[in-house]
């Protein structure tokens, strides 16, 4: 995490203090998890949470598995969604199990990019992946 700052968008969207205060929500035993729907609602102006593609979804497990210490094989989710804050360096991914977002992880600016530039599915008329 060396290098990110991300205070303003921790203290923003309040994301941490969501996901570990609500067991009501836990996924598992070593998981903080929270409503979908609770995150979107705690977002705050110039913060935005989109939910990834199927390539970006797949560039992310390929890079989540191949990365320590991670190596034990097993996705914490069935899907992902991008938390960024305008004028912030860097975001943070949440994993998704249904209707919870667990697990939220910053990610640094260069892995932002990279994620917006996978696109392994058919395109809309805009560019972006269907």
């Amino acid at each position: 995490m060396s290098g990110i700052a991300f205070p303003s968008l921790f203290s923003s969207i309040a994301l941490v203090s969501c996901l570990s205060s609500n067991p009501a929500h836990a996924a598992g035993p070593d998981e903080n998890c929270a409503a979908l729907s609770k995150i979107k609602a705690q977002l705050t102006e110039g913060t935005t949470l989109t939910a990834l593609t199927p390539g970006q979804w797949n560039f992310l497990r390929g890079f989540y598995l191949g990365a320590p210490p991670t190596l034990q094989g097993k996705i914490p989710g069935t899907g992902a969604a991008l938390i960024e804050r305008k004028g912030s360096k860097g975001g943070m991914i949440v994993w998704a199990r249904g209707l919870l977002a667990c697990s939220p992880f910053p990610v640094p600016q260069a892995l932002v990019d990279a994620i917006k530039r996978s696109k392994t599915g058919p395109l809309g008329e805009d560019g972006t992946e269907l």
